[in-house]
């Protein structure tokens, strides 16, 4: 009886034995076709990359959603005092000038400018063959219409007094070309709109009013041209 009790226990041990070894074949299989699968997923990743040309961009034609911890208060650059607004905002729209890694004034959407001699007369010429992500072209008769909506000070929006108290006039020389006249002399003017504040926004959105300004603004956005680029200033 002993060594019939023994013989059942050693019969039992071995079923115990050969279940966990079937176990763990199904678990194998099921971790080969998990990673056959993971691979299968890459091999797409990496063909879908391919299909873009180095150097072209796929954004006109994706979403981008971003999560943070944060609410901002609004997307008008006008109406803009805290950092994180203003961070968002700055993707969406260029200023006229910016400045490089060493403050240095840079051209943006502006091309280059020329001042009088006492500081009261701003001639600025623009970059051509640029458009609004709406579609809108910019051009003087655009730039003008932002630099209306700074002179407002009717609006009384946290940064109208940035320019407004000395915003003059501004007028299209021609397509490309605007005079910004000052109430009084601002060596500072060109260093100002590179400000954040001042980057620029489809007019057909100032048209619509300060709710749609903050709301859904809409820039230039995209750079079409690497020389441009290369000279954008650091954003952060």
């Amino acid at each position: 009886m002993k060594k019939s009790g023994k013989k059942l226990c050693a019969l039992a041990l071995a079923a115990a034995m050969l279940g966990l070894t079937a176990c763990g074949s199904s678990s194998g299989t099921k971790d080969t076709t998990t990673a056959a699968a993971g691979g299968a997923a890459a091999t797409e990743e990496t063909t879908a990359a391919a299909a873009v040309a180095e150097g072209e961009s796929v954004s006109q034609d994706t979403d981008i959603i971003g999560a943070v911890n944060v609410d901002f208060t609004t997307l008008d650059p006008l109406d803009t005092s805290d950092t994180l607004s203003g961070g968002v905002q700055r993707l969406i729209m260029d200023g006229l000038f910016g400045f490089d890694d060493e403050m240095k004034i840079i051209p943006m959407l502006a091309a280059e400018y020329t001042a009088n001699d006492s500081a009261t007369e701003f001639t600025i010429k623009l970059r051509e063959g640029i458009t609004f992500s709406d579609g809108t072209p910019w051009n003087a008769e655009a730039a003008k219409a932002n630099f209306d909506r700074w002179a407002d000070k009717s609006l009384g929006l946290k940064r109208t007094t940035l320019l407004c108290n000395i915003l003059d006039t501004t007028t299209v020389q021609d397509d490309y070309t605007i005079v910004v006249k000052l109430s009084s002399p601002f060596g500072a003017f060109i260093e100002t709109l590179a400000h954040p504040a001042c980057v620029i926004m489809s007019p057909r959105v100032i048209e619509q009013g300060s709710q749609a300004c903050a709301q859904a603004p809409i820039g230039t956005g995209q750079y079409t041209f690497k020389e441009w680029d290369s000279r954008r200033p650091p954003y952060g």
